[in-house]
């Protein structure tokens, strides 16, 4: 019997109830990205969809209206991105990635966590367990 492979990312939370966790897009610098189970996509910045883009590692999928966390609603693209490495232990491939006009921060959401077996988040220390990060079984969400 096969054993899933099992990530454990360490999270940061800077004297807030927010957790950030470090992560990769493509080949691009591990950076901070916000993890947020109330957001149905993960989000990408306009930079950094640029980045992506000038090493072919992002393709245009699609248009969604999205309701925002202010409850505003806003047409958003949507692009697949063709990997996302979690706290350098858990690599995942063709993630879809919502584009947010003017945001200064990405966002890692349950479409991520969707594409994985299992997830959950413990307190002292702050962690987030990831199992079977080949599992990709995601779902689109369509609240962001």
């Amino acid at each position: 019997m096969q054993h899933a492979q099992v990530a454990e990312i360490d999270l940061l939370e800077k004297n807030t109830d927010v957790f950030y966790l470090r992560a990769r897009l493509g080949d691009a610098d591990e950076s901070e990205f916000l993890l947020d189970t109330g957001s149905g996509y993960l989000a990408i910045s306009e930079d950094e969809l640029a980045k992506l883009k000038q090493s072919d590692m992002a393709r245009y999928e699609r248009g969604i209206n999205a309701r925002l966390a202010n409850g505003q609603v806003k047409r958003v693209s949507i692009y697949i991105v063709d990997s996302l490495d979690l706290g350098g232990g858990c690599v995942l491939h063709n993630v879809e990635a919502a584009v947010l006009p003017g945001a200064t921060r990405n966002i890692i959401g349950m479409n991520v966590l969707k594409m994985v077996g299992n997830f959950s988040i413990s307190f002292n220390p702050s962690k987030l367990t990831l199992s079977d990060c080949s599992a990709n079984t995601a779902e689109a969400v369509a609240s962001l």
